[in-house]
């Protein structure tokens, strides 16, 4: 298989600016030395006259909002160079709905899903035009790879597995194009293992059908949040001197799990950028569970099953996402309530427990919910106003992860999107890091002179032995108002309330934790702690 993601023109009535000013596509580095059909992409030679506007438009990617109307994605082939085997065209995930067209030949109508697209014999010769006409509805475009696959003496047909906890059976078909000596390898793939490979070989007529049945050890357990799944990888080769690769497959074992406690909401778009990014992304962060509410390209589903990360999908029963058997899925009928996407109503939460999802009264104004948190009329859309309360919203995610790292809170810990922000990125690096000593007050800001509580958890990883934890509350002025020292559970676990007398004047103070090994300090984190008097973060809103 090789990629075909440059060489791709969008076309439409209007194009926008940002388009039509690009003079190439995107092509990959090398790509040249792919295949022996790497250089099948081009341009054709004859100017097709037109009143639509086109642009070089590179893959993946969903048509741009600001492009109205019908829109025709379109991609020369040189068919002469496919040679005489099998030659498709496989979509991973294209958005929208529409028909694709050879030139003026319509071969198939398409809706959002995977598109696997038969290149037919009689119509392979000389330059041709892929045409993908889209309707006017969206969201649309082509959402995941495309690979052109061709196999010339063979190819696997269709793979059953029967997974099993000890043994993984698989059978599967082989179709000869040409008659010759083959060998079928299995591949068991498992995170930090050595690979258990099974080779087969057959002798097989000119377009004959042979059945393959195969078992490895290889176990199939269920899906755990964290924990990389295995996957069976089968190649199909042709015996000669120099062995010819002609087909392979991945496919994933295990059994569906159940859903992770908490997640990470993802927004459509970042369902659709390249898993590689995506994972990466979420590896900074320590998260290993996100909330989808779109179905997703197939390689997403694959990409996050192999790497343990959880996936709560949003889709409604009767959807065909649902006919998807990726063990990393868990399904929910419909989202939970969005809240409305504001600075000021995030910073009005704090004021409520860390644990909760407080609701503002119903007719109350964003003016209302600031004057009440801060005690005073402040000017929202004053810059510094407005740093304060980026700098709340990311403390507020800080809270939700903490609760939710110590079993107080379920499902999102934040709104989709959020954690583009860089404040809330590093709030949740550090509630979600691997070894962390939680600390949760029971509000997110307090009353003056009220009682604090706050309870502390340790989690420390299994190659971790007998750590020490220590907490304090200290004044601006370094006065500690409560201090905890005690030696941790091995393994980590829930550790001590801790309590303090707040001052009786507005003030900011600092909850610092901090994790020892021996003398060696491995790991620390603060927290501010807001006490007001008209307002519980008036103190946030001092400076």
């Amino acid at each position: 298989m090789i990629p075909v993601l440059s060489g791709w023109r969008i076309s439409a009535l209007h194009l926008p600016e940002h388009l039509k000013k690009k003079e190439k596509a995107f092509s990959l580095p090398g790509e040249e030395a792919l295949s022996a059909f790497a250089d099948l992409l081009g341009e054709s030679e004859e100017a097709i006259v037109s009143d639509r506007e086109d642009a070089p438009f590179a893959l993946p990617a969903l048509i741009p909002k600001d492009i109205e109307g019908p829109i025709e994605l379109t991609l020369t082939l040189d068919m002469d160079r496919l040679g005489s085997g099998d030659a498709e065209l496989l979509f991973d995930m294209i958005c929208g709905q529409g028909s694709v067209y050879l030139d003026a030949i319509k071969l198939v109508d398409f809706t959002s899903g995977a598109l696997r697209l038969s290149l037919p014999q009689m119509l392979r010769h000389g330059q041709r035009t892929l045409r993908l006409a889209f309707d006017d509805s969206r969201p649309a475009g082509i959402c995941g790879p495309v690979m052109l696959h061709t196999a010339v003496f063979a190819r696997l047909e269709q793979i059953r597995i029967r997974p099993d906890y000890t043994d993984m059976c698989a059978e599967l078909t082989v179709f000869a194009r040409e008659a010759g000596t083959y060998v079928v390898r299995a591949q068991g793939i498992c995170a930090g293992e050595a690979p258990v490979s099974w080779d087969t070989t057959l002798s097989l007529h000119e377009g004959e059908r042979q059945d393959v049945s195969v078992c490895l050890s290889l176990p199939a357990p269920r899906f755990g949040t964290g924990s990389p799944l295995p996957s069976l990888k089968f190649l199909l080769f042709k015996k000669l001197n120099c062995p010819i690769l002609c087909d392979s497959r991945t496919i994933l074992c295990g059994y569906p799990g159940v859903r992770a406690k908490f997640d990470l909401p993802l927004t459509p778009k970042e369902c659709f950028l390249p898993p590689s990014e995506l994972l990466a992304r979420l590896s900074d962060i320590h998260c290993s569970a996100v909330c989808v509410p779109v179905p997703a390209p197939p390689l997403f589903y694959r990409a996050m099953s192999l790497a343990g990360i959880s996936v709560r999908q949003i889709a409604p029963k009767g959807s065909s996402v649902r006919e998807r058997f990726d063990p990393c899925i868990t399904f929910q009928d419909k989202p939970e309530p969005r809240e409305k996407d504001s600075l000021i109503l995030a910073a009005w939460k704090l004021c409520g427990l860390s644990a909760g999802t407080p609701i503002p009264p119903a007719g109350t104004s964003e003016n209302e919910l600031l004057l009440e948190s801060a005690g005073r009329i402040i000017d929202p859309a004053l810059e510094d106003v407005q740093a304060v309360l980026r700098w709340l919203r990311a403390l507020r995610v800080r809270l939700r992860a903490e609760a939710a790292r110590q079993g107080r809170l379920s499902g999102g810990i934040c709104a989709p999107g959020a954690w583009d922000d860089p404040d809330v990125f590093a709030a949740l690096q550090t509630a979600l890091a691997p070894l962390h000593l939680s600390a949760l007050p029971l509000f997110g800001a307090w009353w003056t002179g009220s009682h604090f509580s706050a309870s502390l958890h340790a989690f420390v990883p299994k190659s971790f032995g007998a750590l020490r934890a220590e907490a304090t509350l200290e004044t601006e002025q370094g006065e500690s108002l409560a201090h905890f020292d005690r030696a941790c559970p091995v393994g980590g676990g829930s550790m001590v309330i801790l309590e303090a007398q707040l001052p009786d004047h507005p003030c900011v103070l600092t909850l610092f934790t901090r994790l020892y090994d021996g003398d060696a300090l491995i790991e620390e984190s603060q927290l501010p702690v807001y006490v007001g008097l008209r307002g519980v973060l008036e103190a946030a809103f001092m400076r």
